[in-house]
């Protein structure tokens, strides 16, 4: 059984309205791009170490996509990133490339959701 997070994990609102407060609705929308934009980039290089066993790295890359994500409430990736994260500082590479498909289906949610 796999999980599904409902919408508000995805893309909570109560985040996205405080941010939009603080910086107005132009600028969070490009915000916003900039942020799909580079998690996606992060995500393929976290692949991309993880492939080559370079764990420092893939460490930093899924650690960025849960600070990024968190940033702009999208709490589902930011959950999918911590657990690829502490499997990482762990050591447990097989633990993170198992939870790699869901890191992946999260950020496809979180681009559908933000777009």
């Amino acid at each position: 059984m796999s999980y599904s997070p409902n919408e508000n994990e995805i893309k909570d609102p109560d985040v996205l309205s405080r941010l939009e407060a603080e910086v107005g609705d132009a600028l969070l929308n490009d915000l916003i791009n900039l942020f799909i934009s580079e998690t996606q980039s992060l995500h393929t290089q976290l692949i991309d170490s993880l492939a080559s066993a370079k764990n420092d790295d893939a460490t930093r890359f899924a650690h960025s996509i849960k600070s990024g994500a968190r940033t702009y409430g999208a709490n589902a990736l930011a959950d999918s990133a911590a657990i690829v994260e502490s499997a990482l500082r762990e050591n447990d590479v097989d633990l993170a490339n198992q939870n790699m498909s869901n890191l992946h289906a999260m950020l496809l949610a979180t681009v559908e959701q933000y777009s």
